[in-house]
């Protein structure tokens, strides 16, 4: 299910990429250049009464909470805990599926993903979980 959510969500980053592509469009042309990135925060986890605890490292323009938690951290922690399914923990909430896409997130609690760039992001469909939750950058998750 995680690698056909990757295998997803990797298809909606890139699929308008490549038929502006097939069209001639050079990539020049698809944003500017950054030559100055800004690094990623690296987040630390806790572990916890058998809890792994990560913290929000960003929002995007959405509102939606990224992590930086891997598919990878994911599955490990499962393993180590003996568990065919991690609850994520998020503010008052608790979902314990993630989603293969962001189209078939709920709006009435957050969704978990595996985004384009390989970190677990909690998102509301077509609203911000940001305003939602009520919670930002440095708030935690917890994997139990």
């Amino acid at each position: 299910m995680l690698l056909e959510a990757m295998k997803e969500d990797s298809r909606d980053v890139f699929t308008l990429a490549a038929a502006w592509l097939n069209t001639g469009v050079p990539p020049s042309c698809f944003t500017t250049v950054v030559h100055d990135p800004i690094p990623s925060s690296v987040a630390i986890s806790e572990l916890h009464d058998e809890s792994l605890i990560w913290r929000i490292v960003s929002v995007d323009v959405f509102g939606n909470l990224i992590y930086n938690i891997t598919a990878k951290q994911v599955r490990e922690f499962r393993a180590v805990m003996g568990r065919s399914e991690v609850e994520f923990h998020i503010g008052p909430c608790m979902v314990n599926e993630l989603v293969g896409t962001s189209s078939i997130g709920s709006r009435q609690s957050p969704s978990p993903l595996i985004n384009g760039s390989g970190n677990l992001e909690i998102f509301f469909q077509q609203e911000s979980a940001t305003q939602h939750l009520r919670i930002g950058i440095g708030e935690e998750i917890r994997l139990c």
